[in-house]
C-alpha cells in the first residue's frame, strides 16, 4: 500500500515539492505530464491536508496498492484474456477492487 497524490499541472512543481516534502512525503516523481507525491498510507491524510492548506489541489489523491514487481505481458491475445477477466471481477457486485501487477509494451 502507498499513498498517492497528483497533480496534472506540472508547472506546481517546486510548490508541491516543499509542502509535500515538508509534511513528511516519501517520493515525488515528476514527468511532463504530472506531478505524483508518493506517501506511505500513516503519512497520506498529513500530507494531503498539508498540501490542501497551501491552496495545492490535487487532481487525484487516494491510498493504492502498488505492486512490488510488474509481470510483462506482451502476447495481445493473451493481454484482452486479462482484461476480460479483470473486466468479470468488476462487474461483480461483490467485488469492491481489482489490483493486478501486468503491464502491456505500451505501459513501458
Amino acid at each position: 500500500k502507498r499513498g498517492e497524490i497528483s497533480f496534472e499541472d506540472s508547472s506546481l512543481e517546486d510548490q508541491v515539492m516543499e509542502v509535500a516534502l515538508e509534511a513528511g512525503a516519501e517520493d515525488i516523481e515528476v514527468d511532463e505530464e504530472e506531478i505524483l507525491v508518493i506517501t506511505t498510507p500513516e503519512t497520506f491524510g498529513e500530507v494531503q491536508d498539508a498540501l490542501t492548506a497551501a491552496g495545492l489541489k490535487s487532481d487525484n489523491a487516494e491510498v493504492v496498492m502498488n505492486p512490488s514487481t510488474k509481470a510483462l505481458i506482451s502476447d495481445v491475445d493473451q493481454a484482452k484474456k486479462i482484461v476480460k477477466m479483470i473486466d468479470m471481477f468488476d462487474d461483480n457486485e461483490d467485488v469492491q477492487a481489482v489490483w493486478h501487477n501486468w503491464t502491456g509494451e505500451e505501459d513501458e
